[in-house]
């Protein structure tokens, strides 16, 4: 798995509609798919008359080689109509570098491949739910300053199991670290050393930030 030919697609939608939109990422050859919970906006009067006072999301995060990119896009805004008001969105983000250890390619790639002006690294890792404390804690100790955890639920065959007879999606961990550029690969390196096959790591470069503090 080649980390330069694979980019993150990032789909919001309303709830309910994750794991669909997660089996249907999976037919078109996604892959590492992960839906969290989020919470859109709304004009309050409107909410108001309609009597809801919250619109409940689903964000769903699944890896896409550059050649199936397009056609996947197109797929999901055929099914969902993302073209029309208020049925989501789906956005597309390159990957510089990814990490799993269930795939030796990805790891013949693993040095730091920022360039450009670019300053920071956004450095996500998917672990199994429990885990994302250690990858806080190693990363800290590649240098890192800290980071956020995101509660998710995994999409993949693999990764479900049934109980009386319902598919139940088992629980992960996103986490988020902001490095500079050059502290990016020991930060990476200090992770590796939590993660297992089930696990998943990878770098996006970060154009602008507002809000780092030495």
């Amino acid at each position: 798995m080649d980390s330069k030919n694979y980019n993150l697609i990032c789909v919001i939608i309303n709830h309910g509609l994750g794991s669909k939109v997660a089996r249907h990422c999976k037919k078109q050859g996604a892959k590492h798919i992960s839906i969290v919970m989020g919470r859109g906006s709304m004009d309050a009067k409107i909410l108001e008359f309609l009597g809801i006072t919250d619109i409940k999301k689903e964000i769903i995060f699944a890896l896409i080689h550059q050649n199936d990119t397009l056609d996947l896009l197109k797929s999901l805004n055929n099914e969902y109509h993302f073209d029309r008001l208020n049925h989501g969105i789906a956005f597309v983000l390159p990957t510089s570098r990814l990490i799993n250890l269930n795939d030796e390619s990805s790891l013949e790639n693993t040095k730091n491949q920022s360039g450009g002006d670019f300053m920071y690294d956004m450095i996500t890792t998917i672990v199994e739910k429990g885990k994302a404390e250690d990858v806080i804690n190693m990363a800290k100790l590649g240098g890192a300053t800290g980071g956020t955890i995101i509660n998710a639920r995994g999409a993949g065959d693999k990764e479900t199991s049934r109980v009386f007879s319902i598919e139940i999606e088992p629980e992960k961990e996103i986490v988020i670290i902001i490095s500079k550029v050059e502290m990016t690969e020991k930060i990476v390196d200090s992770i590796k050393n939590t993660l297992d096959e089930k696990d998943i790591l990878f770098v996006q470069n970060v154009k602008y930030a507002y809000g780092l503090y030495e």
